[in-house]
C-alpha cells in the first residue's frame, strides 16, 4: 500500500493507495485508491475513492468521488446514447459515460450545412423512480460539412427533465442556452453579440461575423446501460 505521494516521470503503479499518484503518462492501482490520480494520458483503479483527472480515466465501482477527462469509463457506473433534436441541429447525438453525479459527453451534431464534434460534463438530479432533472455544459467545434473546414465555436448549457419510460428507454427534454462564437470574430475590433430568434443562428453569425447568442429547446431519447 502506497501512503502519501507516489511520483513518478512517465509510469505508477500500486497495489492500493492513500494519498496522490501523480506521474507525467500512467497511474495504475490494482485494488483501492484513496484521494487523488492525476496524469496526462490514463488512470486506472479497481474503486474510486476521490479524483481521477487525465485524458482516460477506468474505474470498476466509484464509492464516492469524481474522474475528469476526455474518456471516463466505470464498469459499474453509466453508460448512455442520447440521440435528440433542437433548434440547431436535427441530428444531435450525445454519448456519456462515468456516474451520475458527474459524466463526461462526446457530442456529434449535424444539419445540412455544418457538422459539430464537442465535449462536455453533465450531471444527473433523480427526482422520483421515474423523473430526474440534469444539466450538462458542452463545447462544440462547428465545421463546414462539404470541406470540414472550421467555423467556429458553439457553448451550450443544457436543463432538462428525463423520463424513464422502460427499464433502458428514457424521455427527454429541456432548454438551452447557447453562444457561438464565429471564426473570423476574432479579427472584429468591436466584437458585438448578435441576439438572434430565427432558426439559422449559426448561419447568420458567420454571415455578419458577430458572435451570437440565443435561448433554445432539445426534445430526444435515451439508451442507458444496455451492456
Amino acid at each position: 500500500m502506497a501512503t502519501g505521494l507516489q511520483l513518478a516521470g512517465i509510469y505508477n503503479e500500486s497495489g492500493e493507495i492513500n494519498g496522490m499518484q501523480l506521474s507525467s503518462l500512467i497511474n495504475l492501482n490494482r485494488n483501492n485508491a484513496k484521494g487523488a490520480q492525476i496524469t496526462t494520458i490514463l488512470n486506472k483503479t479497481k474503486t474510486l475513492n476521490g479524483l481521477q483527472f487525465g485524458l482516460v480515466n477506468i474505474a470498476d465501482t466509484i464509492n464516492a468521488g469524481f474522474q475528469v477527462g476526455l474518456i471516463n469509463i466505470v464498469k459499474h457506473g453509466t453508460y448512455s446514447l442520447e440521440l435528440s433534436h433542437n433548434e440547431t441541429f436535427p441530428i444531435d447525438i450525445n454519448f456519456k459515460t462515468g456516474n451520475p453525479k458527474l459524466y463526461s459527453i462526446i457530442n456529434l451534431a449535424a444539419e445540412n450545412n455544418s457538422l459539430g464534434f464537442g465535449y462536455g460534463l453533465g450531471s444527473n438530479f433523480p427526482l422520483n423512480k421515474k423523473f430526474a432533472f440534469w444539466s450538462d455544459i458542452s463545447s462544440t467545434s462547428i465545421h463546414d460539412s462539404k470541406k470540414l473546414t472550421a467555423q467556429g465555436l458553439k457553448l451550450t448549457m443544457r436543463h432538462g427533465l428525463n423520463y424513464d419510460l422502460f427499464k433502458h428507454l428514457s424521455l427527454r427534454g429541456g432548454i438551452s442556452e447557447n453562444y457561438f462564437i464565429p471564426k473570423k470574430s476574432a479579427e472584429k475590433p468591436t466584437g458585438e453579440i448578435l441576439i438572434t430568434s430565427n432558426a439559422n443562428h449559426i448561419e447568420g453569425a458567420l454571415q455578419n461575423g458577430k458572435n451570437s447568442f440565443w435561448s433554445g429547446w432539445f426534445l430526444g431519447i435515451q439508451i442507458s446501460n444496455v451492456f
